[in-house]
């Protein structure tokens, strides 16, 4: 599933998760130089909350930066995986778009 944040800390959309695998995360494209981000898997309670399910294991991001992450997303009772994305060195007036793709069942 392609994925698009801007700002500082953003969320991507929810996605199934089936097997207690890696979750899958690749960034291809951002707009200001020398910004980055790290990554970090949680899961999706019923009342649509996001739960931390990744035990503290984050993840570096930059342009062609692909890591498959740590989680327990199914070994907490979850079905649903999404990713947090907390950007580093952005313009303050525009942010920091990121752009890429992310997989929950590796």
């Amino acid at each position: 599933m392609a994925f698009s944040v801007d700002g500082e800390t953003k969320f991507t959309g929810s996605q199934n998760k089936y097997t207690s695998s890696s979750v899958q995360m690749s960034c291809t494209d951002k707009d200001i130089d020398g910004s980055y981000y790290y990554g970090k898997v949680y899961a999706i309670d019923g009342n649509s909350d996001p739960v931390d399910v990744s035990h503290g294991y984050e993840y570096y991001y930059d342009v062609n930066e692909t890591h498959n992450m740590l989680n327990w997303v199914n070994d907490e009772g979850y079905t649903h995986a999404t990713i947090r994305c907390e950007a580093y060195s952005v313009d303050d007036y525009h942010g920091a778009w990121f752009g890429g793709y992310w997989y929950p069942d590796i």
